[in-house]
């Protein structure tokens, strides 16, 4: 498979996952609603390590003891770091 082959591959993909992201998370939600919406590739945990090294989701939402995340700006996190292989 040629190089354009793969781009255009990994193209479909992240827009495929994307759209799937927007159509199935709500507006705002928890780290724990986050991790089930991926698949539990991530966990909770690895996601507040990296809010704590400020390389989580660009912008957190805090109510009370809870972290949640604003849809796009998860998706913009996630698609930032997968990689299709």
């Amino acid at each position: 498979m040629c190089t354009t082959e793969k781009i255009k591959l990994q193209d479909e993909f992240e827009d495929s996952i994307r759209a799937g992201l927007m159509d199935s998370l709500p507006p705002i939600f928890s780290r724990k609603e986050a991790v089930k919406h991926i698949g539990n590739l991530v966990s909770s945990r690895t996601l507040a390590n990296l809010d704590c090294k400020n390389e989580g989701p660009r912008r957190k939402i805090k109510l009370g003891r809870e972290i949640g995340y604003e849809r796009s700006d998860f998706i913009d996190f996630l698609m930032s770091n997968i990689k299709v292989e």
